[in-house]
């Protein structure tokens, strides 16, 4: 046996997770670049939207409770939206979504 077991860490599950169209490597060169100032590991996945008349690609970006550095739901759901605003702005988009437990919000620069 190798060292000695250890009772695991636990916390409250909690997540956050940003959706937005765009290009995925360069959306993962701004988030590396904003975890470095904004202490965060992150998991980015590639996706597809397909909605009516179209398809585009783009990622989604979870932050999840960490046991060894435990947060709060508010504090992902934050830090979900800081990141997101910054991808919004860096990429050109004009529009993402940030869900956290029941909660979803759609962000838009559209004229209404």
């Amino acid at each position: 046996m190798y060292g000695t077991q250890h009772e695991p860490k636990r916390c409250q599950s909690a997540d956050a997770s940003v959706y937005m169209a765009g290009e995925i490597a360069h959306a993962k060169q701004i988030i590396r670049t904003w975890c470095k100032s904004h202490p965060s590991c992150v998991t980015v996945v590639s996706t597809t939207f397909i909605y009516s008349g179209g398809e585009e690609s783009g990622f989604i970006v979870s932050f999840r409770n960490y046991p060894r550095f435990p947060s709060s739901r508010a504090s992902l759901l934050e830090k979900s939206r800081l990141l997101a605003s910054e991808l919004l702005e860096r990429l050109g988009q004009d529009s993402y979504m940030t869900v956290c437990g029941d909660l979803t919000e759609w962000h838009t620069e559209r004229p209404s």
